[in-house]
């Protein structure tokens, strides 16, 4: 039930920001270093698991699902609490936002093209990308919801 509450605290905070932060998001994205903003069909995906993940709260299932999934596709460069080729992955619920983190496992090229916070980490990590793996928006709530019971 603390998880529960947890998830539907942090998702509330994350949409009272993408509502006031959503006015200015045009400008942002144009100024930063005249740098080719993230693809609107990525944008469109973040948002619909986002309303996704505000109205499902994580149940066991969904949670054992993100976990083989994340097990499956991700271990060999991540491990929860240990840095591996890729950052390790505890507390990273804490550390980014929903929409980031969704964004970086649905279109790590893009975000490492785009956003300061994945080049600093690329530059962290060797300049060895996150390789993309084709993990839909779906997978990527529900590796969410493994990342947010794991906290």
């Amino acid at each position: 039930m603390k998880i529960i509450n947890r998830f539907k605290t942090t998702v509330s905070t994350f949409l009272v920001f993408v509502f006031f932060a959503s006015s200015c998001t045009e400008t942002v994205k144009k100024e930063e270093n005249n740098q080719a903003p993230i693809s609107n069909e990525v944008q469109q995906e973040v948002a619909v698991v986002t309303d996704e993940v505000v109205k499902e709260v994580a149940d066991e299932t969904t949670i054992s699902e993100g976990k083989e999934i994340f097990d499956t596709k991700c271990t060999v460069c991540h491990k929860i609490e240990e840095k591996v080729i890729g950052p390790a992955l505890k507390g990273v619920t804490t550390r980014r936002s929903d929409e980031w983190i969704i964004k970086m496992i649905v279109d790590p090229t893009a975000m490492l093209a785009n956003d300061p916070d994945a080049k600093a980490l690329l530059a962290e990590f060797n300049n060895v990308p996150m390789t993309p793996l084709g993990i839909d928006k779906e997978s990527a709530t529900k590796i969410l919801a493994y990342f947010k019971s794991i906290e």
